[in-house]
Formats: C-alpha cells, structure tokens, sequence
C-alpha cells in the first residue's frame, strides 16, 4: 500500500507535527544562540567560567562593603553564649523549618531566610531587645546565614554575628542537637 500525497502538501511531512517541532527547535536554537551572542557582546556579560563562589565574591568588594559585613564569631564563643543562656542573646538559624526540626543548636529560633516576611513579624520585637544576635546555617558553603544577617542589618539591627562554621562545626566539635519545634 502506497501512501498518495495531496498535491498542495508537496514539501511538506505527511506526519502531522513533525513541522511545528522542527519550527519549535529552530526557535530554541535562535535564542540560545541570540542569548549567547547579546552576553558576548554586553558590557556586563557573565562570563562563561570562573569563580563564583562566596570567598571570590568577597574578594572583589571594596574596602566599605567590607567594612558592612557581620564579623564571624568562632565556635567556642558559640558554646560559650549557649552555655551562658544569656537573654539578651539570640541565636537564629536560617536554615529552612524542616531542617530546623531535624536538628538545630540549643536556644536557636528558626528565621528562614527563604521565608523571611512570614517569620520575621513575630520576632521582630524580641530581636530589637537582644544585645547581640548570631546566626548560623549548615556551614560550609551554605549561604543563608550569610544572607540573613545582611538582611537583619538592612532592618537595623546592629550587633548582628556570623556562626560560619554553623552545624557542621557543632556537630564536628561533639555538641548535641536539639530536635524539634522548640528551642
């Protein structure tokens, strides 16, 4: 059995749809490549290799921004403040609530910075009385306790602290978590 084409179909597939996916295709290939081309030739292009991590982002603020930053705070003055149970002290976990749950450092409060807006309202006031806040997250590579306490700044809260190390340095050092919704 042969297959008759109609006569106004000449040059066209006889599978329906085979047209509009080599049209999509060929829309997906120009703006990759229109993409490409506008990176290369903009002033600011993003450059296709390099060092995008937080130290190298570092690296390249001037000496103000650095001035800004929240200055870390090691392990053993965490222990400390922890052990002290110190009122005026809050020790805030940016991680999100499910991590929290899991396991977070004794006293910690969870401020998800992923959900900041939503957590922030009820423990603003508490924070405005604390003399010193640290914040921590897992460690290591993790960013949210970075971008929490630059975002605790930005609200006007001063003497906000970095646990860098964060879980990772308690865990490490032997210190237990505390599982649960409470502190």
């Amino acid at each position: 059995m042969t297959t008759q084409l109609d006569p106004g179909m000449r040059g066209q597939s006889p599978v329906p749809g085979r047209r509009s996916f080599r049209d999509a295709c060929g829309l997906v290939l120009f703006g990759i490549l229109f993409g490409i081309a506008a990176n290369a030739l903009s002033p600011r292009g993003i450059p296709w290799v390099g060092d995008f991590s937080r130290g190298a982002a570092l690296a390249n603020r001037s000496e103000e921004e650095l001035k800004e930053l929240p200055p870390v705070v090691e392990l053993a003055d965490v222990q400390t403040a922890v052990a002290a149970g110190d009122s005026l002290l809050a020790i805030l976990d940016a991680r999100l609530p499910e991590d929290y749950v899991a396991g977070h450092l004794p006293g910690a409060l969870n401020l998800s910075v992923d959900n900041l807006d939503e957590f922030y309202a009820p423990l603003k006031a508490k924070l405005e009385r604390m003399n010193r806040i640290i914040v921590y997250c897992d460690g290591g590579d993790c960013e949210l306790s970075h971008d929490l306490a630059e975002a605790l700044k930005s609200y006007g809260h001063k003497r906000v602290q970095l646990f860098a190390g964060g879980i990772a340095a308690w865990t490490e050092a032997g210190e237990k978590l505390t599982e649960g919704v409470e502190p």
